[in-house]
């Protein structure tokens, strides 16, 4: 297998073309995974069968995503020559390990499931068909559909706009521009076709959702080889059809990612699209749905639980400690374990608190133990400890915290390693602004009443 990577960034640096062929991607394995249609199918008057149009179609964009993306493979050192296909088939047999594969593993995975088909020396066709209905693609896709999802500094983005969606009026919003009279040469007259010019949050707010993860395909799936819209986002608002409240009351995130980017393409089909949904409040109704869920992923970590929060403190309170600590043994931390030993009363109090119950996390797997001991950061091209901490949550810190205090239980040294790379002061950094964010919902929360 090729070396273990973290990409810190997942899709985040990549352009906003390899996002639109990765998202569609995901459009066709969608279509391919609904009720009533078939993976394969006989070939007319032929004792052979050949691949649905939906299969088909997945398969296409998977081969238009992997050649499209071939020089960031490179650049990223991953090897696909056969034998390193053949191992990764292995490793993930009976759909196990999912769960903790990174990116680039499960990028090889989808490749190596539909590429041994093509080899000269092996012409077993139903190579796919035999992972998909073992379930092995459909794991790899779920897995590529977390690492793959926005982050919450891509929904920050977003949700920094919503104030001046709502303040402005429909005049504020639009402004149309041509429908003037023009004489012809030959005599008589046209009418240039009037065309809505918005205001500059909705070219803002388009590059906020086509240009990072937060994009997701606006189609539905394909049909006659042609890309086909969700009949669900059309005509909310109007007569017959949900209000834009009570469509949006329990969407989830990816109903809001799907309906704006819908939105944004339905000025491709129409000018005037994107002014018709404003008008109607839709536009407005997603951002306070996307608001809603971004409030709620905070509260579902920590504004629930008190607790959880005051322990949360508790740990904080040993921050400028370790601090120090790490400046006293310098860049030759991992040689003197015994200076670390000698601060053991403090450290001992720290590990205490992170054993609270409201904090601690008891039920980690041997994988998570292994993970969060051995992080592979700081190292030639591997992310920074500030670089990897700033993209987890609550609970990967807390996991990353539990792992650490019960590993000096048994080798002090380990603690002066952590030090000396920099990685417990990230994972300090990181719990402190999750803190801070959790007391700007509180204090947005009192406001609200």
């Amino acid at each position: 297998m090729p070396k273990k990577r973290i990409d810190t960034n997942l899709l985040s640096d990549w352009t906003s073309w390899e996002l639109n062929l990765w998202r569609r991607v995901e459009s066709t394995w969608s279509c391919l995974c609904q009720d009533g249609v078939e993976l394969q199918r006989p070939q007319p008057e032929a004792e052979d069968w050949e691949y649905s149009p939906e299969a088909s179609a997945y398969l296409d964009a998977l081969d238009q995503f992997f050649d499209q993306t071939e020089e960031r493979r490179r650049m990223a050192e991953v090897d696909w020559s056969k034998p390193i296909l053949t191992e990764c088939l292995a490793k993930f047999q009976n759909s196990g390990g999912f769960a903790e594969a990174d990116l680039w593993d499960m990028f090889t995975y989808l490749r190596a499931t539909t590429r041994f088909s093509r080899y000269p020396d092996n012409n077993d066709g139903g190579w796919f068909a035999d992972h998909f209905t073992s379930g092995g693609v459909e794991s790899a896709m779920h897995r590529l559909r977390v690492l793959t999802g926005p982050s919450l500094a891509d929904i920050d983005r977003i949700l920094a706009l919503k104030s001046t969606f709502d303040s402005l009026s429909l005049d504020e919003f639009r402004a149309w521009q041509g429908g003037d009279s023009i004489q012809l040469e030959g005599g008589g007259e046209a009418i240039h076709v009037p065309w809505p010019s918005y205001h500059p949050v909705v070219q803002e707010w388009i590059e906020a959702v086509w240009d990072t993860p937060f994009y997701i395909d606006p189609y539905h799936g394909i049909k006659d080889g042609d890309p086909i819209p969700d009949p669900k986002f059309l005509n909310i608002g109007e007569a017959g059809y949900p209000s834009p409240a009570a469509f949006f009351e329990s969407a989830s995130l990816a109903t809001v990612r799907q309906y704006m980017a819908v939105c944004i393409r339905g000025e491709k089909w129409c000018d005037g699209h994107i002014v018709g949904e404003f008008e109607r409040g839709v536009i407005q109704a997603a951002f306070q749905r996307l608001s809603n869920i971004a409030v709620a992923t905070i509260r579902n970590e920590i504004v629930t639980n008190k607790a959880l929060l005051s322990s949360v403190a508790r740990v904080l309170e040993f921050r400028i400690f370790f601090e120090e600590l790490a400046g006293s043994l310098g860049a030759e931390g991992y040689s003197r374990p015994g200076l670390v030993f000698e601060q053991r009363q403090t450290i001992t109090k720290w590990i205490d608190a992170v054993r609270d119950p409201a904090f601690y996390l008891h039920d980690l797997s041997s994988d998570e133990v292994h993970q969060f001991r051995y992080l592979p950061v700081g190292e030639d091209n591997q992310p920074s400890p500030a670089e990897y901490f700033s993209l987890l949550g609550l609970d990967e810190v807390r996991r990353y915290m539990s792992v650490c205090s019960t590993s000096m239980i048994w080798h002090w040294d380990h603690l002066a390693t952590e030090l000396q790379k920099g990685v417990l002061q990230a994972a300090f950094e990181r719990l402190e602004e999750l803190r801070l964010l959790v007391c700007k919902v509180y204090e947005s929360k009192k406001r609200n009443g």
